[in-house]
């Protein structure tokens, strides 16, 4: 994975895509091999299913990173749609939890981001803008996504994972689906 990379992962339910997420993301350990990434690398991983500490306001999480500029973190949650930062998290929608989440982490200084299923309850506005965020943003991007537009319109590069081997395909998605 090089700088300004932006590389989609497919295939079908059951076959690691979040599971490699994680083990790039030092989240689990491989089985088998090893994970080489260059010193310093600072990566930024966005779970499928992110956890939140209980009873915490939405202010609370997502300026507890000191990783993060909270102008940045607050201008985000604006962005997508979070005004009332005063919430419990936990009496958020799924889409709301999610823009928080995305809030916070693309507020930090990462070089690598690893995304899985990020359009999982998010709008059609909440997808545009993460769109355009992936577009603009210089650093490396991996995602995992069931959402074939989104995953066109923000990778050029896609992985697909089929029976424990994964083939890289340096085209778009719609490319990679004809060939």
């Amino acid at each position: 994975v090089q700088q300004g990379d932006k590389i989609g992962i497919v295939g079908i339910n059951g076959t690691g895509k979040s599971t490699l997420l994680k083990v790039v993301a030092g989240e689990e350990i491989p089985d088998e091999g090893q994970v080489v990434r260059q010193n310093g690398l600072k990566i930024a991983f966005v779970p499928q299913n992110p956890t939140f500490p209980e009873g915490m306001d939405i202010r609370s999480y997502a300026l507890q990173d000191a990783d993060a500029e909270s102008w940045q973190v607050e201008s985000n949650l604006t962005e997508l749609g979070i005004t009332q930062w005063d919430q419990k998290i936990d009496t958020l929608s799924g889409g709301q939890k999610r823009r928080v989440v995305l809030a916070k982490i693309l507020a930090g200084d990462f070089d690598v981001l690893l995304l899985d299923e990020p359009t999982n309850h998010l709008d059609i506005e909440s997808i545009q803008w993460l769109e355009n965020f992936i577009a603009t943003r210089a650093n490396a991007v991996i995602l995992v996504s069931h959402d074939r537009a989104f995953i066109d319109n923000t990778t050029f590069r896609t992985l697909e994972i089929e029976l424990g081997k994964v083939y890289d395909y340096k085209v778009k998605y719609s490319e990679y689906v004809v060939l």
